[in-house]
């Protein structure tokens, strides 16, 4: 009875589970605390409503805009707001645009009246003729509702306008109602018009005329990281340079099974239910490239992004079983551990492996110089500071933002301190997966670094043994979160900033040489045992590493 109990209490617990994921997107929250799956951020969604697409249909209930755009099109349809369209939808932000002029005696759609509502950010463009459209205009107080009762961000811009003919509804607005009145529209809705106008012209906007000299792109440019901005708490930000990710994106929609264009999600093949891990050492950009698949996902009501998965037990919370889900879902996580998915015989992984020597370049340069290559007379140490950085995306921008406009004596600094210890904010970050090793892994990872890069394993395994440091389970863990690599002839590989990492842990053992875990350094060793300063554990340390 006592079993069966607890069996009926799971179903219900998995039942209430499976109803909440259903109804829930999920996304990634840098600024959770922790790495709990319970800190993932939950984005409500309502399964009634349809995939849809960024563009406007006949039925658009059930889509979610960023930002809605309000204009008269024979004004700027194919200019300014054709423009401003492509920009946004470019940088990713999802964009409602009417272009239908409602018919004579006709109110405007509950549908539109939707779009608006649903929209985060309203951008009314009023221009000279903006008046003249009676659908403008109703769209207009809607937009100004929306401000007024859901304090909707609201960014008007001023197309080829004097903002006090607008306010004060003079030279083309006044021709405009004057027109309204003998067309047979009533005095109250006019008078409801023309406040909408008055307010809207209160508000703090882009006046074109007055910005950068006229020029539209320069407005634009300035616009859409005041937009980004506006959405930023229900978007995953993601850095602007970035450099040598395409191939990635498109290779895991491949084994996701989708059809991938200009960013965004075509089209999702199949309605079996896809996983996918992405995996590899702290630093390699795992997080950037979930969030970039999950930006193309967006408004796409079939993704779960779980970053930084360390426990197989966080799976089972928020994942449980793929029966789960509803046709088509896409799986997508991040893990220092490649076997975080062995429960899902169906699931695919994906290693991220440090940057290829021209794209790290790159990388470096726009953080570096701001533009694609180096600078004049800083070629070379340029590229020894990506070297020395183990083409690690995180190292790259750390450092090249660092070195952002300081001398080559700074620059030349920076080189030799790479050689002994990565920045700072990159250690943290690989320190992360070492800290998270048993004692005998920790041993086992400090010898690598230490004597073992480029030897073989199979000789260090008679050494680990006799230590009783358990290396087949030792070196299993270290495959598993990427910390060394097997070479094909069974040699032991590590990443170079590991390396430094590594040898860093012992050096800060002990300012004094003797008095230290491991000596590699031939001049410490020798100096060491020509003095006599050396003990019994000193010795074992030093020749069979164990301490």
């Amino acid at each position: 009875m006592e079993e069966d109990r607890r069996g009926r209490k799971k179903m219900e617990s998995r039942n209430r589970m499976l109803w909440s994921l259903q109804n829930t997107a999920w996304e990634y929250d840098d600024s959770r605390q922790g790495r709990d799956a319970a800190s993932l951020k939950r984005r409500r969604t309502t399964t009634e409503s349809p995939v849809s697409s960024c563009s406007p249909s006949s039925d658009l209930a059930g889509n979610n805009y960023d930002v809605f755009l309000s204009f008269r099109g024979p004004d700027t349809r194919k200019s300014f707001t054709d423009f401003l369209y492509k920009s946004l939808t470019d940088a990713g932000i999802c964009v409602f645009r009417d272009d239908d002029e409602l018919p004579v005696g006709e109110g405007i759609k509950p549908a539109l009246i939707e779009a608006i509502k649903q929209s985060k950010v309203l951008i009314p463009i009023i221009s000279r003729d903006y008046a003249s459209s009676r659908s403008c205009l109703m769209e207009l107080v809607q937009i100004l509702e929306c401000k007024q009762t859901t304090s909707r961000e609201t960014i008007p811009i001023f197309y080829e306008i004097e903002v006090s003919d607008l306010k004060d509804q003079r030279n083309s607005f006044e021709k405009s109602f004057f027109e309204h009145q003998r067309d047979g529209v009533d005095c109250e809705t006019i008078q409801k018009w023309k406040v909408a106008l008055e307010e809207i012209g209160r508000l703090k906007g882009f006046v074109t005329a007055k910005i950068h000299n006229g020029h539209h792109s320069k407005l634009i440019d300035e616009l859409i990281p005041i937009v980004q901005q506006k959405l930023k708490k229900g978007r995953l930000l993601v850095t602007k340079n970035l450099v040598g990710v395409d191939h990635h994106v498109q290779e895991i929609m491949r084994k996701l099974g989708v059809v991938h264009r200009n960013g965004q999600v075509i089209e999702i093949c199949g309605s079996d239910v896809r996983v996918l891990g992405i995996y590899g050492i702290g630093g390699v950009g795992k997080t950037t490239l979930a969030k970039i698949l999950a930006e193309g996902f967006r408004n796409k009501q079939v993704l779960i992004l779980l970053d930084d998965v360390e426990d197989v037990d966080q799976l089972d919370v928020v994942v449980g079983e793929l029966s789960w889900f509803g046709p088509g879902s896409r799986i997508i996580m991040t893990s220092r551990k490649s076997d975080i998915l062995l429960k899902y015989k169906e699931a695919e992984t994906y290693e991220i492996e440090p940057m290829e020597e021209d794209k790290a370049l790159q990388l470096f340069s726009k953080r570096a110089f701001g533009t694609g290559s180096p600078s004049k007379g800083f070629e070379s140490l340029s590229k020894d500071i990506v070297l020395a950085s183990g083409r690690l995306p995180l190292a790259l921008e750390v450092t090249g933002s660092h070195l952002f406009g300081k001398s080559k004596g700074t620059w030349k600094d920076t080189l030799e301190k790479l050689k002994d210890t990565p920045h700072e904010k990159v250690e943290n970050v690989l320190k992360i997966s070492y800290l998270a090793l048993d004692i005998y892994a920790k041993h086992i990872f400090l010898d690598i670094a230490c004597f073992l890069i480029g030897k073989d394993e199979r000789i260090a395994f008679y050494m680990w043994e006799d230590c009783k440091l358990y290396p087949s389970s030792g070196i299993e863990v270290l495959l598993i979160m990427s910390l060394v690599k097997i070479g094909e002839n069974n040699e032991l590989l590590m990443h170079d900033l590991l390396r430094t990492l590594g040898r860093k842990i012992v050096l800060n053992e002990d300012p004094i040489p003797r008095n230290r875990s491991r000596l590699w350094v031939h001049d410490d060793a020798l100096s060491t045992l020509r003095k006599k300063e050396v003990n019994l554990k000193a010795i074992t340390t030093f020749f069979s590493t164990r301490s």
